[in-house]
């Protein structure tokens, strides 16, 4: 038995060594493409001083509050309460995140904000080396690191807590590992390329710690270390320590299981067990290799055609022209580089979208899947520094051939320089405009007036990611809190978030699910309905119960009353008292402020365009509550604080309905109007149609 399976590893060990043997030659041509390029004490002077021009504009324009794009909230109390946030947890982000929220100044978002700032600003200065060592030019380099510093989606999330910075720093420093060992190899340092590879190795394993599509990039790596590689796979020990080194990255990983095992507040999926380890780590519950869970989008071409948008949006079209100029140039010129980017290009651009599993149906999902652009979109951004160069070389070899004396030269070459760097500079003027967080607040406002909504003691049910993860980070990162109690309806039949509630809670009498009337063949709702049921009745200890939207289900059982910027929960047959309750609702929106809810401060691509319409609602539904018991003129004004906040058409078309029914035809046509000049751009076509309303009036008049 024994010398069968030394007879099947000598047989292997042989396969593998011809396989090197033939690949080797094939290797070194592919490597002769790539000449090393050693940093000067002026390259590493221009790229600290560029990239602390970046980091400055960086922390200048910091969110300084918990953002609502991406998973920020979440990540943020994940990190300061070292808990588990979503799959597959990021262990490594919240351990760093968790050192940040330590630091002595700023508050608890701006501290892990900060992190994202010092990851791009890292990321830009690994990525003008690399531009360097492959086109050999101060200044192309440096007009590549610009045009990829000002791109308004690497510029957005460098200034709030998300993962991705992070994922993009991984990038670069792969890549430049990768570079290193190639290059010592190249000198006839064995030992140094053995190091880096080792490195490298390590670095791949721990950059899935992070953020899992970094897998797309591991190929481009391999392959721009392939000969020190193939050169090392044909040693045992090599091959050994190259997987050591891979496994040693990846113990992050062990952090998820000691910390679900403390019970945080933050806590997704409770990975204490090696079956929800497993299910966290693979991304179970959204769907493992696909973005999320759910039905499959029924188009892949739609994502790739919106990564193109998207890319073409950070570098305009100049950038994407000298983007296709350097991809041809540096295919003819440096395969060695050219055929590793392409391939980690290609999975970002292509594979990725075949996996994802999201429909574009508004700004929530574009600003959900955008985040994924940015690996294509950073490999892209090295076929535009070879671009740059392709056009500086042809006109350097141009001017060669005239007379012009070397100082007029000189000039001429610093203006090109110029010219291709100012398409890139001067849109940073209007970019900063859509992408500063300077003064975002509109997180916290949420949260100040989500809880002036609620009495102490009170429940609230929240479902959708900003609410929720909000309310994590208010949970976790406000000590002089309102005691409220927040249950999350997408997990309540979770056991992990049972689990959570119970130790969270142990003043409120949660169910066993085994406790329930439910059977396999109901609904969610139905089911929601039940364990909404059960804990109204069994908690009456709890001043009240409130809702962030109003559930269909729900509709038989309980009466549900805009309350603030909640509903609140009434048995079916029972309201507020109408006088205290108009008081009370009158002071909460007297004293309310809405601050950052200006939609045109807001990109289509921004969740706050699909967040800030959610929060007018709640004056609207106040507004309708009103109006069916007869306080119309308190509607009207509620339904004008609901416009304010969302300028929807529709508040106004209820409006001028009031008044139509008040007998008020002026205002009734002045609020018509609006709404036809809202809705309409053609002014004959509002003119005809304001002409029938004023005879159908005159007809209403004389009845």
């Amino acid at each position: 038995m024994g010398g069968t399976k030394k007879g099947i590893v000598r047989a292997l060990r042989e396969a593998l060594r011809r396989a090197v043997s033939r690949l080797s030659p094939v290797a070194e041509r592919y490597y002769r493409s790539t000449a090393p390029y050693r940093l000067s004490s002026a390259d590493r002077a221009v790229a600290f001083g560029l990239t602390t021009f970046f980091f400055l504009l960086y922390l200048y324009t910091c969110s300084h509050s918990p953002n609502m794009a991406g998973d920020s909230p979440e990540l943020v109390a994940g990190s300061y309460s070292l808990g588990v946030v979503h799959p597959p947890g990021y262990p490594l982000y919240t351990l760093i995140g968790f050192l940040f929220s330590r630091l002595p100044f700023g508050n608890i978002a701006f501290r892990v904000n900060l992190t994202s700032v010092i990851y791009h600003t890292l990321a830009l200065f690994l990525f003008y080396v690399c531009t360097l060592k492959i086109t050999g030019s101060r200044v192309t380099a440096s007009i590549a690191c610009a045009a990829l510093g000002f791109s308004p989606l690497f510029w957005f999330y460098s200034l709030m807590a998300e993962v991705f910075p992070l994922n993009d720093l991984f990038i670069v420093v792969i890549l430049y590992t990768a570079i290193r060992s190639r290059e010592r190899w190249q000198e006839g340092d064995i030992s140094g390329s053995l190091r880096r590879l080792l490195l490298l190795s390590f670095l791949l394993g721990l950059s899935l710690c992070n953020h899992q599509t970094i897998i797309f990039l591991f190929p481009a790596a391999l392959l721009i270390a392939l000969q020190p590689l193939l050169h090392n796979l044909r040693k045992v020990r090599f091959a050994a320590l190259f997987t050591t080194a891979f496994l040693l990255g990846l113990l992050p990983y062990v952090y998820l299981p000691l910390s679900a095992s403390r019970g945080p507040y933050v806590n997704f999926g409770d990975p204490s067990t090696l079956k929800d380890f497993l299910n966290v780590v693979t991304r179970r519950y959204y769907g493992t290799a696909r973005l999320w869970k759910g039905v499959s989008a029924e188009h892949r071409l739609d994502l790739i055609l919106d990564c193109l948008k998207s890319i073409g949006s950070q570098a305009r079209a100049f950038g994407m022209a000298l983007g296709g100029i350097g991809a041809f140039r540096m295919a003819r010129r440096r395969m060695g580089d050219f055929l590793p980017l392409i391939v980690a290009f290609i999975g970002g651009f292509v594979v990725f979208p075949a996996l994802a599993n999201v429909k574009l149906l508004g700004s929530f999902h574009i600003s959900t899947i955008e985040r994924f652009y940015l690996l294509p979109g950073i490999l892209f951004f090295f076929f535009i520094g070879e671009g740059i160069e392709a056009i500086r070389q042809g006109v350097r070899g141009f001017l060669s051939k005239t007379p012009f004396r070397a100082d007029v030269l000189r000039v001429v070459n610093w203006t090109l320089a110029l010219l291709l760097s100012l398409p890139f500079i001067l849109p940073a003027t209007k970019t900063v405009t859509e992408v500063s967080l300077r003064y975002d607040v509109i997180g916290e406002a949420y949260i100040d007036d989500l809880l002036a909504s609620v009495e102490e003691g009170s429940l609230i049910f929240v479902e959708g990611d900003v609410p929720t993860q909000l309310m994590e980070y208010y949970e976790t990162c406000l000590p002089s809190r309102k005691r409220i109690y927040v249950v999350i309806y997408p997990f309540i039949f979770n056991t992990w978030y049972a689990k959570t509630l119970h130790k969270w809670y142990p003043d409120l009498n949660f169910p066993e699910l085994s406790e329930l009337p439910i059977h396999r063949g109901m609904s969610m709702d139905e089911m929601r309905l039940i364990y909404v049921q059960y804990i109204v009745a069994s908690n009456p200890q709890v001043t009240s119960f409130h809702t962030l939207t109003r559930p269909a289900y729900l509709d038989e059982h309980f009466e549900m009353v805009p309350w603030g910027m909640t509903f609140r929960l009434f048995p079916k047959g029972t309201e507020p008292e109408l006088g205290g309750y108009l008081a009370r609702q009158l002071e909460f929106w007297q004293r309310f402020r809405p601050r950052g809810m200006d939609l045109s401060y807001y990109g289509y691509n921004r969740r706050e365009y699909d967040i800030i319409p959610f929060f007018s609602q709640f004056p609207g539904e106040l507004a309708d509550y009103l109006a069916e018991r007869g306080l119309r003129q308190q509607a009207l004004r509620f339904l004008l604080i609901a416009y304010s906040i969302a300028p929807d058409p529709d508040y106004l078309r209820r409006i001028a309905e009031i008044y139509r029914e008040d007998g008020n035809l002026r205002e009734f046509l002045n609020f018509y109007a609006l709404t036809i000049g809202l809705e309409k751009y053609d002014n004959q076509v509002i003119a005809e149609e304001l002409l029938t309303l004023e005879r159908a009036l005159e007809g209403y008049g004389e009845e």
